[in-house]
């Protein structure tokens, strides 16, 4: 008499998949962030170099559409799908890009300094860190939310930012838009991380082991978006 091999599956861990969920998606946060301000530094560069901030007209345009895209992720991100809503964000963090450069122009004339000192170097290094973030936790797929973490690497940051404006011979102005840029990303991200997490484990409990892609970028345009919402009235994107 033979006997039927039977497979048996292994215990379903939704805690377990929720943390592997969680980590995965905050180091897509990192990723996307890094992207999100370097397409801001980028962005800012280039329409100096086009001289935008001489068309006031066109920069009303563009204080339109940042409204318009600022409308569409706050109401969208959780419906619209994943590509649609990271196209969206880049598109707002590129336009979010062109209008500082713009009101960078002012600053600059104020205290003498270039838009690459004012603009495209703070968000560029803070850039730097968030990609440095992300590839340590694709590397290691350890958490890197936790508060010591994120305060070790901020500090790490701002140790790194002194050097490289000491080297460069940049202005204070601009060491001291660099020191409050790379704090407010991070304590962004570290305001985001529970709703990240919540997602995370709705993912495990319907067995979505991938939605780790989308979760990512919904929690960067929480941690991008959030702030420009306090005009009115909501923080929560």
């Amino acid at each position: 008499m033979g006997f039927q091999a039977r497979s048996i599956n292994p215990p379903y861990d939704a805690e377990a998949v929720a943390n592997g969920i969680y980590t995965s998606a905050i180091t897509r946060v990192y990723l996307w962030i890094a992207l999100g301000l370097a397409v801001t530094a980028g962005a800012a560069w280039l329409a100096h170099q086009l001289g935008v901030w001489q068309n006031v007209g066109l920069l009303g345009y563009l204080v339109a559409i940042a409204l318009g895209l600022l409308i569409l992720l706050h109401f969208g991100r959780y419906r619209l799908p994943s590509p649609i809503t990271a196209a969206l964000y880049l598109g707002f963090t590129a336009v979010v890009g062109v209008v500082v450069s713009c009101l960078g122009v002012v600053i600059s004339y104020i205290f003498a300094t270039s838009i690459a000192e004012t603009i495209v170097l703070p968000f560029g290094l803070t850039a730097a860190v968030f990609a440095a973030m992300s590839i340590i936790g694709f590397t290691t797929k350890r958490d890197l939310s936790k508060w010591w973490l994120i305060l070790l690497f901020g500090l790490l940051g701002i140790v790194i930012f002194s050097q490289v404006h000491m080297l460069i011979g940049s202005g204070l102005l601009s060491w001291a838009v660099t020191i409050v840029a790379l704090p407010l990303f991070l304590l962004l991200v570290y305001l985001e991380r529970k709703e990240v997490k919540e997602e995370a484990r709705e993912a495990a409990a319907i067995c979505d082991t991938k939605a780790a892609e989308n979760i990512g970028i919904i929690g960067a345009v929480g941690v991008f978006v959030g702030p420009f919402l306090i005009p009115f009235g909501s923080w929560d994107c």
